[in-house]
């Protein structure tokens, strides 16, 4: 699909840098980019992500919440995780963490 907007379609300055946002920004545009392959290997990062931040979360503050869990869990963006995981350093408490 996104070979499509690459090939067919003659984005200007402003709509490439749009573009190039999207992809990073989004997820779901991301995965458009993507091959198969690449798209599983990104959600399992995610995924590893996601049990990183519960482990590290738990070792600092100790049992999380249920809503904690569920916050983490819904997270589908790499970069959003790897910021918590920026904010996990100096955090004093989840609510410093928006969790």
């Amino acid at each position: 699909m996104i070979d499509c907007v690459v090939t067919y379609l003659k984005l200007d300055g402003v709509e490439t840098r749009e573009y190039e946002k999207l992809l990073r920004e989004n997820m779901e545009v991301r995965e458009m980019e993507l091959s198969y392959g690449q798209t599983l290997e990104l959600k399992g990062e995610v995924v590893g992500i996601r049990k990183t931040l519960v482990r590290l979360f738990e070792r600092r503050f100790g049992d999380l919440p249920t809503s904690a869990r569920e916050r983490v869990g819904s997270i589908e963006d790499r970069t959003k995780l790897e910021q918590l995981t920026d904010k996990l350093l100096e955090a004093r408490s989840l609510a410093d963490l928006g969790l």
